[in-house]
C-alpha cells in the first residue's frame, strides 16, 4: 500500500501525513483537487464501458 501511495502523490492526486502517535506511525491520505479531477474522469470512463456493454448485450439479445 505504501507503495501505491506514494506513486499517487508523486502524481499529485494525493497528500500524505505522517505522524507519530504513542510509539507507532501513522498516515492520513487526502485527495488533492487534481486527484479528485482525475478520479471523476476514471469514473466516468468506467460509466462509458458499462453502457457499452448493456448496448452489446442488448444487441445481441441478452438483456441484463
Amino acid at each position: 500500500l505504501s507503495k501505491h501511495l506514494k506513486v499517487l502523490e508523486d502524481a499529485s492526486y494525493v497528500q500524505l501525513i505522517k505522524k507519530t502517535e504513542f510509539t507507532r506511525q501513522r498516515t492520513w491520505v487526502s485527495l488533492t483537487s487534481e486527484g479528485r479531477k482525475s478520479f471523476k474522469r476514471h469514473l466516468e470512463e468506467l460509466k462509458k464501458i458499462i453502457d457499452n456493454i448493456k448496448i452489446i448485450r442488448i444487441y445481441w439479445g441478452c438483456l441484463i
